[in-house]
């Protein structure tokens, strides 16, 4: 594929992506189901057009998210989560099974509580703060982890079946 339209469609997934932040933030319920939808078209770049294309497209996305997205929690969680883990998935699976579930599991604990504490200590008019006790906390983590090992599973399976069935289907866009 041609360096030109490489860019094209790194443009197109980025603004994609923030359009699908966008509707997120509107709706205000599922900001981690959202971003994870956005880090799929991600997943989709990242086995097109490579590594450094797939960067590009998170930092501009990262980048506009933050500056144009009403709600900063969302955009937080692309930044912090679900942006990179395409990324770093392969680096993950490479490292044997116990490892790599130990290794997910950090990461995506770690980027969820940097997301929670910037949301709260960043932008404290959008959080409430009687949210943020104890007993909401627990349950709020237990449910994303439940959250992440669908998405991780879903990720998964979605590639699988996009290189296996619906890639020969999309090549002629891809060349």
């Amino acid at each position: 594929m041609k360096r030109t339209k490489k860019i094209t469609l790194s443009a197109l997934f980025c603004a994609l992506s923030v359009v699908i932040l966008l509707v997120g933030s509107f709706l205000q319920v599922a900001d981690i189901a959202v971003s994870m939808v956005a880090s799929a078209i991600l997943m989709l770049a990242l086995i097109e057009m490579g590594e450094s294309f797939a960067v590009m497209i998170y930092l501009a996305t990262s980048l506009l998210t933050l500056l144009f997205l009403p709600s900063k929690f969302i955009a937080a969680v692309y930044v912090a989560f679900s942006g990179l883990y395409p990324l770093l998935k392969r680096f993950f699976d490479a490292r044997g099974r116990v490892l790599s579930i130990l290794l997910k599991l950090v990461y995506f604990n770690g980027a969820l509580t940097v997301a929670l504490v910037g949301a709260r200590f960043l932008f404290p008019l959008e959080v409430d703060s009687e949210k943020f006790n104890t007993l909401f906390l627990a349950a709020y983590f237990a449910v994303a982890n439940v959250a992440f090992w669908l998405f991780d599973i879903l990720l998964k399976k979605a590639t699988m079946l996009y290189l296996v069935k619906y890639r020969h289907r999309f090549r002629r866009f891809f060349k």
